[in-house]
Formats: C-alpha cells, structure tokens, sequence
C-alpha cells in the first residue's frame, strides 16, 4: 500500500468499475460518442458499491491502519471527492500528476498524519491567487500549468515562490471569501494536493474559469465588495463573451474580422421574418463575384468553445443556398430561444496538414495573450470536412512546437504551404490587438483563422473570430518563443 491513500482508493473504485462496465478507454469512446447517461450509471454504481470495493485494501494492514481508512472514509468530503476523482478518469484524459486528496487531519489521530506523509502547506507572506471554477471534472488539467508558471516566475524572478495558485470550488469559499478547501501544488513533492485548510485563508487575487457566467457574475461582484484584484472581471468579461459587441469594437480598431450580422432573439419570433434577416445577411456577405462555394456561419452571440455553432457551405446566391440547407432557420429559431443569433461569413482557405500524406482541414490559432502580450497558444484541427474547429465542436488540439514547420496547403491546390517569420509577426501582433478590446481582462484566448490571397498585399490575412475571458485548454498551451509547455509568465507581474 503507498503512501498516497486517495489513489489506493481510487484505483480501487476503477477497478470495479472496469470489472463492470468494461474497460476506461471503452467507456470514453461511449460517454463522448453521445451516451451521456452512462457516466450517470456508473456515479450511481459508485454511491452503492464504493465502500465495498474499498474493502479489498484491508488485507494484511495491520489494525491500526484498518482504524484509519474507516476513520477516512466516513469523512464525507474525503469519501465523496475520491468518487469525483474516479469519474473524471473515466470521463476524460488526465494531463497533469495525479490529484491527492487530503482528508481533514483535525479529525486524525497523529499516526495516521504520520503514517500517510499528509502535506503542511506553509503560507505565510505569500500572495494568495485563488483559481474560482464551479465545474471540477478534468479541472486540474486547466489549473496546473497555471501553477507551475507562477512558481517557475517567481524562481527565476525573485529566487523563492512569492504567489501561491489555490483552485477552490465556489462551494468551498466561507462567508468572507476565504478559502476553506483548495487544489495546490506541493512545491516539495511536486504534486497537486486537495486539502482541507485547518484555518480560512484570504484571498489577494482570483481569476474565474470554469464557471457559467451567472456564477461569475455573482462572485465577481462579491469580490469586487472585498476589494480583490480580479484577472478577469465580470462586467469586461461579459464584453468580451458578446461576439456582436467584440465585432463592433473589432471593426473601429481596424482589427480584421469576418463580417457579421446580430439579430435580436426577440425579432425572431415570425419564421417569415427570420427567413429575410438570414437573405439580407447572406446578401450582404456574398455577390456575384464571391466563390462559387462559401459559407455561413450560425451561432449564439455568447456562446463559447464552438456550442451552437453550425457552418453551412454551398451556392452564393441564397434561393439556392437555402434550398440545400432547409434547416437553417430552424437552427436560427432554436438558437433565439435562449440568444441572440449571430451571422457570419465564413473566412480561412489555409488547411492543416498532420502529414504529407493527411487530407488538410480547417483549422484555428488559440493565442492566450495576457496584459497585451501574446505568449502562448495551440492550433485547433477540425475534424475532416468540417468548417468548426474547437473541441467543443468537434475539432482536437494541435500543440505548437514549432509553428514555422507546420505544413498547410491553400484549399483548392496540392502545394504545401509554410508560415514565415513575418507571417507569424502578423498573426501575433493581430491577436494582441484583438485582446485591446477587453483591457481590463488581464488574460483571453483569442482565435484567429488564416486566408491566403496570392496577388494581394498583404497576401495572408489573418481574420481574429473570438476572444474568451477565461480559456480553455491550457494543458495544451506552449510558448510561443520556446515551444516549452506554459501559458503566461506576464500575468504573475500584474498580481504582486
């Protein structure tokens, strides 16, 4: 038995459950192949059948040990966190060290402290950067970079860690917004613990992810009373989650950007009337000089990491666009019942190629830029023959090592295409002028999609389609200038 008693007991609730189920990797391809009820099941297989899986690690303990494993899982929140572990597991890829989780020592006699090696995090004098998230599945492959980063800036900044990362469920924060439970990394062991705080700890700074935007709303509010600097404030992040809004301010600034079309959610109530809003779009977008093929895009105008979002390819003139694509404006009537409908054109005819022999697909670049500064990214690889690209919608991450060696190809040709230097330059520079839109938001993700016009200057434009106040897939993230993994070294200057 090792020393990290969470894994025991994790690996034996995976073990029963591959016993019933089958194996982890069987279950990823039916959960994600769209039989969500399974993960259901199996939660539920959990809350009945978990103590006695547990029991098998009982053998040959001595007695005192069998004391401490009882004392630990009648600890409800040691119990129930070890069960949430297991699912996230079964439910998706673990990017990160293992997460441990620490029962509440207060409740321990002091051999069992000594017997499991549990961590004393000492903080004194340290700034407290709490990582507020609602939803935990998977959360540590968000949160880890983030903490490695921070130590890493502080160690080659100022010789000692200064900024402590702390992930906290909003449930885990107490009437005055301290901690009371947070994920950490253990500089002395180099891994990621839960733990339980023996005293509420104060918070310096908090960045939200993860969360909904009524959640954040509410708790960038409450933070916003205790005077707590905020990475990503609700009121900028709400700017920056309104596509529309973000387009405007796009097109003052000069940044380049699709051309796009609002309609009110409440001007769509007549199916008649939908249908003209979409022709007068489509007209706008598209003339007779336009590709014989184009396409539009459908989605929310706050939807994020591509939900909701349909592209529609075919004919430039609208009669017959629309009868090929008979349900767009049921998809535009579905959307208007909860947003407002955003239109846009479709842009990008650079496709990505994995390798020689692969078909191109379309693709994105996620650039995190923090305090204006673009530092690291990820390419977004749609799946074959699709236009969206986010996982969200389909797509996988690319990481980028070494951006200049991707191989792309111009739709429509068979020669192989490589960015330089100072299409690189261009494309970087775009995204941190995107990020201007939203300056109060001291980290976003800002996607751009690429568009080859030989003939043209310049010939490569690249077009900036969103901008997120709190990213995803930052386990992804490399640095532009190294190509090491990372997400943000400028951030922690802003915090202390």
């Amino acid at each position: 038995m090792s020393n990290d008693l969470s894994q025991d007991i994790k690996n034996r609730l995976l073990n029963g459950i591959q016993a019933r189920f089958g194996t982890i990797g069987e279950l990823r391809v039916q959960i994600h192949g769209g039989n969500a009820e399974l993960l259901n099941t199996i939660s539920q297989f959990l809350d009945t059948n978990d103590y006695s899986m547990i029991t098998p690690l009982f053998q040959e303990l001595p007695a005192a040990e069998i004391d401490i494993i009882n004392t630990l899982c009648n600890q409800s929140s040691f119990r129930s966190r070890i069960k949430q572990i297991a699912l996230e597991t079964v439910y998706g890829e673990q990017l990160c060290p293992p997460l441990k989780i620490i029962p509440d020592l207060d409740r321990l006699n002091p051999n069992a402290v000594k017997t499991y090696h549990f961590p004393v995090l000492d903080w004194r004098e340290r700034w407290i950067h709490a990582i507020l998230v609602e939803y935990l599945p998977n959360v540590c492959n968000e949160i880890y970079p983030l903490m490695i980063d921070a130590y890493v800036h502080d160690l080659s900044e100022h010789e000692n860690p200064r900024i402590a990362v702390v992930c906290s469920h909003y449930s885990w924060l107490d009437d005055s917004l301290r901690l009371t439970r947070g994920i950490c990394f253990d500089e002395k062991t180099d891994d990621i613990v839960e733990i339980p705080f023996t005293a509420p700890i104060s918070v310096n700074s908090v960045q939200f992810l993860c969360v909904s935007p009524q959640l954040h709303q509410k708790y960038s509010h409450f933070f916003e009373d205790f005077k707590c600097f905020q990475v990503n404030p609700y009121p900028a992040s709400c700017k920056a989650d309104n596509k529309f809004a973000c387009y405007q301010c796009w097109k003052e600034a000069n940044v380049t950007t699709p051309d796009a079309v609002l309609i009110k959610k409440e001007d769509c109530g007549n199916r008649d009337a939908l249908s003209r809003k979409f022709a007068d779009a489509f007209e706008r977008f598209f003339t007779a000089s336009s590709p014989e093929e184009i396409t539009l895009i459908v989605q929310p105008n706050t939807g994020t990491e591509g939900r909701g979002t349909r592209a529609f390819t075919g004919s430039s003139a609208w009669p017959a666009f629309r009868e090929r694509h008979a349900d767009i404006i049921d998809h535009g009537a579905a959307i208007a019942r909860y947003d407002d409908v955003l239109l846009r054109r479709g842009v990008g005819n650079l496709l990505f190629l994995e390798n020689p022999s692969a078909a191109g697909v379309f693709f994105d670049l996620r650039f995190t830029v923090a305090g204006g500064l673009a530092e690291s990214g990820f390419l977004m690889a749609a799946r074959e023959k699709d236009f969206i690209s986010s996982p969200g919608g389909g797509g996988r991450i690319v990481e980028l090592k070494d951006p200049l060696n991707l191989q792309f190809v111009v739709k429509g040709t068979h020669l192989p295409f490589k960015l330089d230097d100072d299409h690189w330059e261009d494309i970087v520079g775009m995204a941190e002028c995107a990020a201007v839109c939203v300056p109060e938001c001291k980290l976003v993700g800002v996607d751009i999609r690429l568009e080859w016009n030989e003939g043209k200057n310049p010939p490569m434009i690249p077009y900036v389609l969103d901008i997120n106040p709190r990213p995803a897939g930052l386990a992804h993230s490399r640095f532009l200038d190294t190509g090491e993994t990372g997400v943000t070294q400028r951030l922690w200057d802003y915090l202390f």
